[in-house]
């Protein structure tokens, strides 16, 4: 649950075009009920936005033709947001305490890896993983899951992808190994984002680690 009296910021509560957290978030609302999260820079960024003042003068919606954008103030169970005018004033008080701005808001992917984030077969580490979206079962690096598979290693590419068995004809590839799929973490190393629901900087981040990795015992010896 999220405490309104507290400065915390949920997981998710992430601008999705450029990945920055930790200050105030507007959610693009348009008449086909879409909402879609953005911080001050990337919201000001688009064209022809004209800034709408709340009655006490907080600037708290901004419009673009048909498009609004409305303080993105969460419920306090965090399924969804409030409706423009009816948050509680201690929801309020939660966004407007949130900064304006992201002063130097930390990418994914200057985070590096979590020490969780581990095959769970062999330890590899540093590198990408996939796992079994049923149950929670470790997630397995490149060789172990190619090994279980009865395949070649080389048939992943540096993107962690390979030839899509349903459209080969087409060369059409994709990430998912089998029944696995890429383990993208979330910040505290603690949970995974379902298969194409991780926000786009977290993508980018899975994509930039090593498809292969040297296993601790090939290190060892090296």
């Amino acid at each position: 649950m999220l405490s309104y009296s507290k400065n915390e910021v949920p997981d998710n509560y992430i601008c999705l075009e450029c990945g920055k957290t930790n200050c105030k978030l507007f959610r693009e609302y348009d008449w086909s009920r879409t909402v879609k999260l953005l911080c001050v820079n990337c919201v000001d960024g688009k064209q022809g936005v004209v800034v709408e003042n709340s009655n006490d003068g907080i600037e708290n919606a901004r419009r673009s033709g048909k498009v609004w954008y409305m303080a993105a103030i969460p419920y306090d169970n965090n399924l969804g947001y409030w409706e423009y005018g009816e948050s509680p004033d201690e929801a309020v008080g939660w966004w407007c305490r949130l900064p304006d701005k992201a002063d130097e808001a930390v990418e994914f992917t200057e985070i590096g890896v979590p020490d969780s984030y581990r095959c769970g077969k062999c330890g590899a580490t540093n590198c990408k993983l996939w796992r079994n979206p049923k149950g929670y079962m470790s997630p397995f690096c490149s060789r172990c899951i190619t090994s279980t598979l009865g395949m070649n290693t080389d048939e992943i590419d540096e993107n962690g992808t390979i030839q899509n068995p349903r459209y080969q004809s087409l060369g059409a590839r994709t990430d998912k190994i089998g029944p696995y799929i890429p383990a993208i973490p979330n910040l505290a190393g603690t949970a995974y984002w379902k298969y194409t629901a991780a926000p786009p900087h977290r993508v980018k981040w899975w994509k930039k680690l090593r498809t292969n990795r040297l296993h601790p015992q090939e290190l060892f010896f090296r």
